[in-house]
């Protein structure tokens, strides 16, 4: 495991932990849902790249969708 690896799934976490905060507050499924993804998927991608670009794709996601 590298550590770009760690960070990225440190501060894509703190981010899905903000933003189902923010989901559960405003009873918004999508972003919850949107923000589960965030926390988990960087237990699963092992790429470094992938797994920066797909942390940025779900936040524009959820920056829409809000």
């Amino acid at each position: 495991m590298d550590l770009s690896l760690l960070f990225c799934g440190f501060v894509f976490g703190v981010i899905g932990m903000w933003m189902f905060r923010q989901g559960k507050k405003n009873a918004n499924i999508i972003t919850m849902a949107i923000s589960v993804t965030l926390m988990i998927y960087p237990y699963f991608i092992e790429s470094v790249l992938v797994s920066w670009l797909l942390g940025v794709a779900l936040c524009f996601l959820a920056y829409f969708k809000w």
